[in-house]
């Protein structure tokens, strides 16, 4: 047997990997953020909420990995 695909919302593969690599791309937009707010650029809030959504992204699915993890151990 093969083993089992990752599912396709999974974005880590550990919970800690998500939950650093969330923080570190809301890092990046909080630094858009700012550089938004002194020169408002229709792309700059762009970067901003891209980076934005793809950190809350890797967050839930380190979050949904943790509650997987314990409901199985």
């Amino acid at each position: 047997m093969k083993p089992a695909k990752n599912p396709w919302w999974q974005a880590a593969q550990t919970p800690r990997q998500g939950f650093i690599t969330g923080g570190v791309w809301l890092f990046v937009a909080a630094g858009w953020l700012v550089l938004a707010v002194g020169d408002p650029s229709p792309w700059r809030w762009a970067f901003a909420a891209a980076w934005a959504v793809i950190g809350v992204g890797y967050l839930v699915s380190a979050v949904v990995l943790r509650r997987r993890q314990r409901d199985s151990g």
